[in-house]
């Protein structure tokens, strides 16, 4: 069983490499470019972990933070 983890940030080389590394280790990765886009993702994807960028343009991290921890306990990792 791969785990699945969500990459929430607003800069695309980053979700790219980061998407990178974990696909080459067995993970199954989606990832989003708003904090506004991660409600849904979290609903549809149902990730095991979460990479969370905290400086996005419109909804930042600690507010989406805020927002997952509402419906959902995932770790976490701030990045």
């Amino acid at each position: 069983m791969s785990y699945k983890v969500l990459i929430a940030d607003d800069e695309n080389e980053i979700r790219n490499l980061l998407r990178l590394y974990l696909e080459n280790d067995g993970f199954q990765v989606a990832d989003v470019a708003t904090g506004s886009e991660v409600a849904g993702a979290m609903e549809t994807f149902k990730p095991d972990r979460v990479l969370l960028d905290v400086m996005m343009p419109g909804k930042d991290g600690i507010h989406v933070l805020k927002d997952i921890r509402e419906v959902s306990n995932v770790p976490v990792m701030i990045i």
